[in-house]
């Protein structure tokens, strides 16, 4: 019989990833959730006084005449496209909104984003990013999957901060709004804390592990150069540094900020606003915002999971990950009360992977085989913790 957590799905064993243990206490509850008592009154606390500054701040933006209020970066996903609405409808806000496209939508996001702009009345500004630029760290990172998103890494920390940091030279807006939900929030809050770094009000500043490495390039790519020698070895890993050094500097030589504009960054004073996170306590609610938009999820999502919105690239790695990986996943929104537990299974068993999706994503990006280049390949025993050899082993035919 699987022991499993009162609160969330978290079920008694061993996280092989983490290299933690997964204990189901004498209350019942396991003790990710036990550690999260701890704090998360004080993390409510935080809430509440952002959420009381938040008009104030607001107003006080709004007195002073920028161009702009704030600048929303906006993916097309759910969390952003309500970030933008609550920005706009709610509050206000003289808004910019800028989209990155990377080449990594769903088919029909960029139209959505045209709607959505459209009726809300606001400025909206496309960032084209050739295909060519970054379907190689694509490939890269599915083909390295169990090393815990290379491709999400180095986008956000190679492409992503540059050109927002640029924006934020550019034009003088004295706020940044992101759709990070609470369950982001509450993860990157516990993670700081248990890294003994001092932490703002996590939902008016960007976290202290986050805005450290805004412009410090070499920070993400020596991170993800240890999590490949952490899974390979000899000349595989030399093979594998010698590729990823290529894709990097390829993106640093076009995105990359010069020293003065690094500096000048720094200088910077703006507000960070987790707008999503603040306004947003449940999925339910935030759904019901939307439809009322006439925003609506891309109809090519790979599994029935409303995850990752945007990004098809992110669509494969949650359509394969194990049911065991989806626990974890998802206990970490039902300890923010963002879904029950019942919601949350609904959601990870509300349709099979869409294979004729999936496969058609890997052609695109050259793959005939879904691989993985590390240790052992899939047959590792951390990978099996965290991808579906038999869901990987019927993509395999269907890319044949």
């Amino acid at each position: 019989m699987i022991n499993e957590c009162n609160r969330c799905l978290n079920v008694e064993g061993f996280d092989s990833f983490f290299k933690k243990p997964i204990r189901i206490t004498s209350s019942g509850v396991c003790n990710i959730c036990k550690e999260w008592e701890k704090y998360s009154r004080f993390f409510q606390e935080f809430r509440s006084i952002a959420r009381f500054q938040l008009s104030k701040i607001f107003e006080t933006v709004k007195k002073k005449e920028y161009e702009y209020d704030a600048l929303v970066s906006l993916s097309g996903g759910k969390d952003s496209s309500t970030a933008l609405i609550l920005a706009k409808e709610k509050y206000k806000l003289n808004v910019l909104s800028f989209t990155i496209d990377k080449g990594n939508f769903y088919r029909g996001v960029q139209e959505t984003i045209n709607e959505l702009t459209d009726n809300l009345g606001v400025d909206h500004i496309f960032i084209k990013v050739p295909k060519s630029v970054m379907v190689p760290l694509f490939r890269f990172g599915i083909s390295t999957l169990s090393t815990g998103g290379i491709q999400c890494k180095i986008c956000a920390g190679l492409v992503h901060i540059p050109i927002l940091s640029r924006f934020l030279l550019n034009h003088n807006i004295p706020i940044v709004l992101t759709g990070l939900d609470l369950w982001e929030i509450q993860d990157g809050y516990l993670f700081n804390l248990n890294q003994g770094m001092k932490i703002e009000n996590p939902f008016l500043y960007t976290l202290p592990n986050l805005r450290s490495r805004w412009n410090k390039y070499q920070i993400p790519i020596e991170d993800c150069l240890n999590l490949l020698q952490r899974f390979s070895n000899g000349q595989t890993f030399l093979r594998l540094k010698k590729e990823f050094l290529q894709i990097t500097n390829n993106l640093l030589s076009r995105y990359r900020l010069n020293s003065s504009e690094i500096e000048a960054v720094n200088k910077l004073k703006f507000y960070d606003i987790a707008l999503t996170a603040l306004e947003i306590s449940s999925k339910k609610r935030q759904l019901e915002l939307l439809k009322r938009y006439r925003w609506a999820p891309p109809r090519d999502l790979y599994t029935g999971e409303l995850v990752g919105t945007d990004c098809k690239i992110g669509g494969v790695v949650n359509a394969i990950a194990t049911f065991k990986q989806k626990r974890r996943m998802w206990s970490s929104r039902i300890r923010a009360g963002l879904v029950t537990k019942e919601e949350a299974l609904e959601e990870i068993f509300r349709k099979k992977p869409n294979l004729t999706s999936i496969c058609a994503t890997l052609k695109e990006l050259g793959f005939s085989q879904l691989e993985n280049r590390l240790i052992a390949g899939w047959n590792n025993r951390i990978f099996g913790d965290l991808y579906d050899i038999n869901l990987i082993n019927e993509i395999n035919k269907n890319l044949n």
